[in-house]
């Protein structure tokens, strides 16, 4: 019996060592596609055709221009104040030039025009077809904002073009 709570014990502080982080060291949120716990699933664009990692992504193209997307109240993403969101995913179109592709940032209350959009060109970072291309943003909170504020990031076509889009990744500062 004693054995069994120093066990227990031992680890319970493990565990709580492990996972206790001071609110100054950046919170990572990671999604490979294939782990869609947490993210607004369109399950139309989930494909097995092209995958970075593992076996899905998602496509986005005339039918479906919005993939997979990450939306999360600030509050819930990280405790006390975020100074900065850096967001990145793995990119990769059928065809070069691309025109109307693009990486998503946005803050706002989901109601109102957003507080903060940033939309990355995906035209300027992809030189060659059917390659898998990391694209990354980056957005300033500013200061005082309030806690009901979503974050989203997603990709974004609005025209015929296709892409597939995988492993994002989400550093909250």
């Amino acid at each position: 019996m004693k054995k069994g709570v120093l066990y227990l014990t031992i680890i319970s502080i493990v565990f709580i060592l492990t996972n206790c982080s001071s609110p100054q060291e950046p919170i990572v949120i990671n999604n490979a596609i294939d782990e869609v716990s947490g993210w607004v699933i369109n399950y139309n664009t989930l494909s097995q055709t092209k995958a970075h990692s593992g076996v899905l992504s998602s496509k986005v193209d005339s039918l479906n221009p919005y993939s997979i997307e990450f939306k999360d109240n600030l509050k819930n993403m990280k405790s006390g104040s975020i100074s900065k969101i850096r967001f990145s995913a793995w990119v990769l179109v059928e065809n070069v030039p691309v025109n109307s592709v693009g990486l998503i940032g946005a803050l706002g209350d989901g109601v109102n025009d957003p507080l903060v959009w940033v939309g990355i060109d995906v035209k300027d970072k992809i030189q060659l077809p059917n390659e898998w291309t990391r694209i990354e943003g980056e957005i300033i909170v500013p200061e005082n904002c309030a806690e009901n504020i979503k974050f989203n990031t997603y990709l974004y076509s609005s025209n015929k073009e296709v892409a597939y889009v995988d492993d994002f990744e989400i550093i909250v500062e």
